[in-house]
């Protein structure tokens, strides 16, 4: 996500929350949810590294209806890409799965994923099976995606 500030970002997708459910991943993804509106709702996970999708996922499938918002890293994403493959092959139709892509541990002293060294996340999300699957890169875009993606 290039030139969205993940904390603005965060702030814009609260503002369009109603009743959905919020799985944070571990680190800023949690520590930006919290900042940007602690609630009920919210999930925020904590040494477990990776598996927020595949909480969100059993979320998902567990409560058909609700909505279930996941907010991933990118580093926390690449520990997991099994998760990608469940997700994609069982298409829950009530689960969104944001990805904040800055290729960098930004906890662990900001060395660089492997979407930094030209892993596409978007690609291997669409070869997993999600659909759709959408790459932006200003707030105005997110803003955007977000409301398609609670609609």
């Amino acid at each position: 996500m290039g030139g969205v500030d993940r904390l603005e970002a965060t702030r814009a997708l609260v503002e369009l929350l109603t009743d959905e459910l919020v799985v944070a991943a571990l680190g800023n993804p949690a520590y930006d949810l919290f900042l940007a509106g602690d609630r009920d709702e919210n999930f925020y996970m904590w040494g477990a590294m990776g598996l927020a999708g595949s909480v969100g996922l059993g979320l998902a499938l567990a409560l058909p209806g609700r909505r279930v918002v996941v907010l991933d890293g990118d580093g926390s994403v690449l520990m997991n890409l099994n998760a990608l493959a469940t997700i994609g092959s069982l298409r829950p139709s009530n689960l969104v799965h944001v990805v904040w892509d800055n290729g960098s541990y930004d906890l662990t002293g900001c060395q660089p994923t492997a979407a930094a060294r030209g892993v596409k996340l978007a690609a291997v999300a669409r070869a997993c099976g999600y659909d759709p699957v959408e790459e932006v890169e200003d707030l105005a875009a997110f803003r955007a995606c977000m409301k398609r993606a609670l609609a």
